[in-house]
């Protein structure tokens, strides 16, 4: 009887026991659910909405969220697609690896020549554009300098600044501009001189050696051709001295900013694809 009367009794224990522990758990997951219920506010209101029948706030913002991100995705696919792909590098390569029968003959005419002269001809053409719109550019500049009027002594301090601000980037655009003309006029002039006078190799030496010097010329047109857009803006904002002007000028100062930025970017690829 005793024995019994033991294992019933531990039995029960057993059951109580397992009953304390899934009444603390019953105690814990509601304690938690309300915690959450009082940090959010919408858990109650989700939940009302979705007893009723009907999708919740926190629903409706998952499936926007959801669109926003399907609508980037679409937009970075259509972004790769237009972006260029890097294979083009690739097909670079290989058209240049398939035009290798030009280096035997652009061996022979710089060691033993005659000098190609259609070649060369389409070279120097080349730099002597650069005197072309250096000496126009010039002359657009010498157009603006006697427009702009001199004010007078008693003139607001503005109206004296802005005219020599005008007056310094016009100054520094006509010395730009003229020793980028004279100098590749000259390159032209010195480099037609030798080949006419069958100088091929002096020729070769001299436009080696007076690389550095072109690039010099190369970037002081693009200095007066900056110095030249300032100079119109400010032109600009003193003629019409108003908030049009102001719009004008700024809208001037951003197309520069463009233009130079396109330009800059239209020199990377020379320098990867053409003088690589």
């Amino acid at each position: 009887m005793k024995p019994a009367l033991r294992s019933a009794a531990l039995g029960a224990a057993l059951l109580a026991a397992a009953g304390i522990r899934s009444w603390q758990s019953d105690c814990s997951s509601s304690s938690n659910s309300f915690a959450a219920a009082v940090i959010s506010p919408r858990s109650s209101r989700d939940d009302r909405s979705a007893l009723a029948g009907g999708p919740g706030p926190a629903a409706i913002v998952l499936s926007r969220e959801h669109q926003s991100q399907v609508m980037k995705h679409r937009r970075g696919q259509e972004s790769a697609q237009k972006t260029p792909r890097p294979a083009l590098g690739y097909i670079v390569q290989i058209k240049r690896g398939l035009h290798i029968g030009r280096y035997p003959r652009m061996w022979w005419e710089r060691w033993v020549g005659p000098a190609n002269l259609d070649r060369v001809s389409l070279r120097l053409a080349g730099m002597d554009t650069y005197a072309i719109v250096a000496s126009v550019l010039l002359q657009v500049i010498l157009g603006l300098y006697g427009s702009i009027p001199v004010p007078d002594k008693d003139a607001p301090r503005k109206t004296q600044l802005m005219f020599e601000a005008q007056m310094a980037l016009l100054t520094v655009a006509v010395l730009c501009s003229t020793f980028t003309m004279v100098i590749f006029l000259l390159n032209k002039v010195y480099c037609a001189t030798a080949l006419g006078m069958w100088k091929d190799v002096s020729y070769e030496t001299f436009l080696n050696k007076t690389g550095k010097i072109r690039a010099d010329a190369f970037w002081s047109l693009i200095l007066a051709l900056s110095c030249f857009m300032g100079a119109f803006a400010i032109n600009v904002l003193n003629a019409i001295n108003n908030r049009r002007g102001i719009i004008i000028g700024v809208m001037t100062v951003l197309g520069a900013g463009y233009m130079l930025r396109e330009l800059s970017s239209m020199m990377e690829m020379a320098k990867l694809y053409v003088f690589k």
